[in-house]
């Protein structure tokens, strides 16, 4: 049966390679790019690469004159996905945009086999796109210099970053996690990272899959990373319109701003404009009819520590009602005594970053239900931590939500 691309949706889609730094260990490189498929049933591709026209002009080839830094290319994707393709190459992109997807070493790959849809609502497909790309023109526009490794910045690193943009991230999404201090050059910390079950070798193959390039921004269409946020996870912005063709936010009597020029390196992004008024996305409330005596109970959700810190071994709390319900966290489980333990709660993505150089134990993120173990404490990253349960819709919480054990 052939695999058919559901239309209307924008996901990442993972691309394996053979190099010979990762084929030593038994491991597979994957490359990411993005794809969307339109309501046409149109497959376009945003990725790191060369194009096939130098940037700004259409009529010159491209000579590589970027090799040493991230760029990115922008193409409609081939239906052909077996070696060899037209141009003759292992992958290209051809006069007309189009991009080939073929390699000879597994010549039986489709995109679909290794892919995540980002659930980005269909009325904000459009404008989330053409984010993106305005994001990719932005790095390349700032020469960030490449770096192979598994931090990068690499391929992977671009859209690691695109997406960071609109407030998602590809290390969740993908469910990868690579250590902080596992490197390609000490094999010793790969060895010590598996035994300790922080590390499956086959992560090796997604270098670069965390934002290293979060010094790069550029102008943001205004509230879409709120909106994508609300969108995906069941709620849907009073402003909100099921047309794809509509503009993100509707406002009769204020014309859309135009977007700046990109062609500065590093563009700072504009004030965020006050959510109540823009976007006025509420989460949503049990309000019981007043016809109907409802009596709740309140549940208690007992936390432990993961066999590995992966998305795909995390606890997913559905449903969660702070008013009513609980967290019990046995911090013997993780090593630590009463007395030791710190706990956070932060707003953002960015408070997280902030407060995992401080002295806190365990953090919850609110915009995306995350609860974090930061074993390392003020150190860099998280050490042997992470990610170990996801409430989802990311209520909001208080300390008196969570009973430490």
């Amino acid at each position: 049966m052939t695999k058919q691309f559901k239309r209307n949706t924008i996901a990442v889609s993972w691309e394996p390679f053979a190099m010979d730094e990762l084929a030593s260990m038994g491991v597979t490189g994957q490359h990411a790019f993005l794809i969307y498929t339109d309501a046409a049933g149109v497959n376009h591709v945003l990725e790191h690469g060369d194009p096939y026209y130098a940037y700004g002009d259409s009529q010159s080839l491209y000579q590589g004159e970027l090799k040493d830094f991230l760029r990115y290319r922008v193409g409609r994707l081939s239906a052909a996905h077996t070696y060899p393709h037209p141009e003759g190459t292992r992958e290209g992109i051809d006069q007309n945009n189009v991009i080939y997807k073929a390699t000879p070493k597994f010549p039986n790959w489709h995109p679909l086999d290794n892919y995540f849809d980002l659930n980005i609502p269909v009325q904000y497909q459009k404008q989330a796109w053409q984010e993106m790309i305005d994001h990719a023109k932005a790095l390349k526009d700032a020469k960030v210099l490449y770096q192979f490794g598994l931090k990068g910045p690499v391929s992977n690193s671009v859209i690691a970053s695109v997406l960071a943009d609109i407030g998602l991230q590809l290390d969740e999404i993908t469910g990868v996690n690579i250590p902080e201090n596992v490197s390609l050059n000490n094999p010793a910390s790969i060895g010590m990272a598996v035994m300790a079950g922080m590390l499956v070798m086959s992560d090796l193959g997604y270098g670069g899959v965390s934002n290293t390039v979060d010094q790069v921004q550029s102008a943001d269409q205004p509230g879409l990373a709120r909106a994508i946020s609300a969108g995906a996870n069941g709620s849907t912005p009073d402003t909100a319109t099921t047309d794809p063709d509509s503009p993100l936010i509707s406002t009769p009597t204020q014309p859309p701003s135009s977007k700046p020029d990109l062609a500065t390196p590093s563009i700072s992004k504009p004030a965020i404009p006050n959510p109540e008024t823009l976007l006025p996305i509420k989460k949503p409330v049990f309000n019981p009819p007043d016809s109907v005596q409802t009596v709740l109970d309140s549940v208690t959700h007992n936390l432990s520590k993961p066999k590995h810190f992966k998305k795909k071994f995390v606890d997913k709390i559905t449903n969660f009602n702070p008013e009513l319900d609980d967290l019990q966290l046995d911090v013997s489980d993780f090593g630590l005594r009463l007395r030791d333990v710190e706990f956070k709660i932060v707003a953002n993505k960015k408070q997280l970053k902030k407060f995992l150089r401080k002295d806190f134990s365990f953090i919850y993120e609110s915009r995306k239900g995350g609860l974090y173990f930061n074993e390392n404490k003020a150190e860099k990253g998280v050490g042997e931590g992470g990610l170990f349960a996801i409430l989802k819709g990311g209520p909001d919480l208080i300390k008196e939500n969570f009973e430490i054990v």
